[in-house]
């Protein structure tokens, strides 16, 4: 794959389109010009302002049924912990992130210290 670019409408989207190539193991996501690069590796890891990246199963670092309690920046609505942490990602000073499955109430956050068994709750970093 390579950087192989396509079009994508989000940065589920993008995720979605990384899972579909055998070969893409990560992806970036540019919002401004909804465009998604499909990459086979991390090499060339670099910081591009407004870009949304990710692994190809970014879910696996998450922790279900785990809230990290206060350290609490910004709530937003979101459905899913993909959407909540690609909020994360455009934050600079978030860190983690906390998705109520029930109200799909996001919450950025400043530290993971507080973590706390929560049925409903999804919680991460913000690069897998």
């Amino acid at each position: 794959i390579d950087d192989k670019v396509v079009s994508a409408s989000s940065v589920a989207v993008c995720q979605e389109l990384c899972h579909l190539h055998e070969r893409c193991l990560f992806f970036s996501w540019l919002p401004e010009i909804r465009q998604c690069a499909l990459k086979s590796s991390a090499a060339g890891r670099r910081h591009i302002f407004g870009a949304l990246s990710g692994a190809r199963y970014c879910e696996a670092c998450v922790e279900e049924s785990t809230d990290f309690k206060g350290n609490d920046l910004k709530t937003f609505t979101e459905v899913s912990a993909v959407a909540c942490q690609a909020r994360c990602q455009a934050e600079e000073t978030c860190h983690f992130f906390t998705l109520n499955r029930t109200n799909k109430l996001c919450i950025l956050k400043s530290s993971d210290i507080g973590r706390t068994p929560s049925a409903g709750a999804t919680s991460g970093p913000r690069i897998c």
